[in-house]
């Protein structure tokens, strides 16, 4: 039989999403996305705070919670490419080293195998190769059908395939939280707009021009990222005067306006390191509808370092990861008050239980 791939889960477990929110300069939080590509989970739950924490840190337990009860036999899968040779060895402790990003998925994926091998549930490495699929459940190939399957990829949904066999995540939280502008729409209903970010399609001429003029107004800052992505890529960050005296988005034109999205920069909250002001923002890790680990990351370097929309001074996906905590600032954490710390937790599971009611139809 054909490598499997999914299209639709019919046996929805919960989900495991990361929410990124920035804490403004005012105080108030914003939450910016949705992702279903958790990695980092481990990493996440080292980075115990030195004073009060706001999170459990065990996500990892908590994952592997969630693929052991799911009330079926055999073993979980943890499930990678074709082409990641981390996934040719079958146990834990033979997991590759790599560098990168593929460092972090191995370390994940060996957490996850000795958590779930330590409580006596066999757990296996492999790609959809190793996989067959018969009446709509998954089996090891020459082996036994499957507890369960966790993946962090998107492996390309197809049309005829309806899985009985628990994943996490199900293709349907992967489809909304892939599609910035439509999970945009279910955190304004979560949350509120207040809480939100105001994000229009660049394809919606009169709401972006007026937004543009309002920043403008102001000499304020427009965000440009792409309505399908990860990992900040293609993120941009323009002077709102700037684009208004280009005549807008005139490199976004046709079908390319309905990929794109734009919203307002918002001014965050910073941190110190080594007396120097820092721009954050923060990833916090949903693993069944509760919180259970997160963190601060830091722009790589200082606000005052350079021309303000150079990415350096802002996108925190090129800078290191700080622990949070509650009143407690170092140079390798960031702060929160109890309240700011309350506020944070509810809104990530408020905008977790919105994605997952609406992937299951609710």
């Amino acid at each position: 039989m054909a490598d499997v791939q999914f299209q639709r889960s019919l046996t929805m477990l919960p989900a495991v999403l990361g929410v990124d929110l920035l804490l403004g300069a005012d105080g108030s939080w914003h939450v910016l996305e949705v992702n279903d590509s958790t990695i980092g989970l481990k990493g996440s739950d080292g980075l115990q705070p030195p004073g009060e924490a706001i999170f459990p840190h065990d996500a990892v337990e908590a994952v592997a919670k969630v693929l052991a009860d799911s009330g079926r036999r055999g073993p979980v899968i943890i499930l990678v490419p074709d082409w990641y040779q981390a996934a040719l060895s079958t146990t834990a402790d033979k997991v590759g080293r790599h560098s990168g990003a593929e460092s972090v998925a191995s370390a994940d994926m060996a957490a996850l195998c000795n958590v779930l091998e330590s409580d006596g549930v066999q757990t296996l490495v492999l790609s959809c190769s190793g996989l067959r699929m018969y009446h709509g459940r998954l089996r090891v190939a020459g082996g036994p059908y499957v507890r369960s399957v966790y993946t962090n990829i998107n492996l390309g949904w197809r049309s005829d395939a309806f899985v009985e066999t628990p994943l996490v995540n199900p293709p349907e939280i992967r489809r909304l939280c892939n599609d910035k502008y439509e999970a945009r729409g279910l955190i304004n209903r979560a949350v509120g707009a207040s809480a939100s970010v105001g994000s229009h399609l660049v394809a919606e001429r009169v709401a972006v021009e007026q937004m543009l003029e309002e920043l403008a107004s102001d000499d304020h800052d427009v965000v440009v990222k792409p309505r399908y992505g990860f990992g900040s890529q293609g993120v941009q960050r323009f002077r709102a005067k700037a684009i208004l005296q280009a005549g807008g988005f005139h490199w976004l034109r046709g079908s390319a306006s309905e990929r794109w999205l734009c919203e307002p920069w918002i001014q965050p909250d910073n941190v110190e390191t080594n007396g120097r002001a820092f721009s954050y923002d923060v990833r916090v890790y949903v693993v069944n509808g509760k919180v259970r680990s997160g963190f601060a990351r830091r722009a790589a370097l200082p606000r005052d370092s350079l021309e303000r929309t150079n990415p350096l001074t802002w996108l925190t996906t090129l800078g290191p990861h700080l622990s949070l905590g509650i009143d407690y600032a170092s140079n390798s954490s960031a702060s929160l008050t109890p309240s700011i710390a309350s506020e944070l937790v509810r809104l990530c599971e408020a905008v977790a239980a919105a994605i997952v009611s609406d992937a299951r139809g609710d």
